[in-house]
């Protein structure tokens, strides 16, 4: 828009241009017209951004539908079976979807982790997973480093954080459950999460296993997206003084996932 008015403004102080009043006076509305196109296509932009904004608000998932999903009788039994595993359990075809499915979600619900960290989370990686304590309540966490995602270059590795029972039905998972996908490897650097025909997988098949599991506990589940923008939403609300350590954690942006004041005072009100 900026070259094109230059460019006629070259023309309208060109001589031949001048010398004809008509291309003359065509030119100056030209140029004048420019103007106003670029203040509202500026309006529209600005309109489209807070129309997106409050479409995203009115899409967030309230967190006591993510207690839900926690809670679920269908997630606890997911993870009691993997946790009771032994080796002598016949697993069949449906409980390695299914497990897979939940330990999915719940590593996106306490990570909130784009879906590609998820994805890519290697056998290595998690083998490395180190244990933290939560400062606040005191609850173990094992958080495993997952070096390939999309903003690896400028933050490093993405931190998925697992509870104990989350990180103890995972391994349980991998060694008993996983072997059942065709062509199976466990060399290092394998993905953690396959295909039943042992295909890792791709960044947003994930969001889809997470929509599945959400879709059984009675919960509804847009993507990953959203639910990292309903995290990143309520701690800029409620905890300004997290704001630096959260996108760090998200692996974001600073202003990546904020909604204008009025979503915020909105949904605090």
């Amino acid at each position: 828009m900026a070259s094109l008015r230059l460019f006629l403004l070259y023309l309208s102080a060109r001589d031949e241009a001048l010398a004809d009043p008509k291309v003359a006076v065509a030119l100056s509305a030209c140029v004048g017209n420019l103007k106003s196109y670029r203040k509202k296509i500026a309006d529209a932009v600005r309109t489209r951004a807070l129309k997106k904004q409050i479409e995203d608000y009115r899409r967030m998932m309230p967190i006591s539908d993510v207690q839900k999903v926690k809670r679920s009788r269908y997630v606890r039994g997911c993870v009691a079976f993997l946790l009771a595993l032994d080796g002598k359990t016949v697993v069949k075809r449906k409980a390695f979807v299914e497990t897979r499915d939940v330990l999915a979600a719940m590593i996106a619900i306490y990570s909130a982790q784009r879906d590609g960290a998820i994805a890519k989370m290697s056998l290595n990686e998690l083998k490395k997973a180190r244990p933290e304590n939560d400062d606040v309540t005191g609850e173990q966490f094992h958080v495993v480093a997952v070096a390939e995602h999309k903003t690896s270059r400028k933050y490093g590795c993405a931190l998925l954080p697992l509870p104990e029972k989350v990180f103890d039905a995972l391994n349980a998972w991998v060694k008993f459950v996983r072997p059942l996908a065709v062509g199976c490897t466990n060399e290092p650097e394998s993905k953690v999460f396959v295909t039943l025909r042992g295909v890792s997988f791709k960044s947003g098949y994930v969001s889809k296993l997470v929509e599945r599991t959400f879709k059984r506990c009675g919960v509804a589940f847009h993507n990953i997206t959203m639910y990292r923008k309903t995290v990143a939403t309520r701690f800029h609300a409620e905890r300004p003084s997290s704001r630096g350590p959260l996108s760090r954690q998200m692996t974001h942006r600073l202003t990546t996932g904020k909604l204008s004041l009025l979503c915020s005072l909105a949904r605090s009100g």
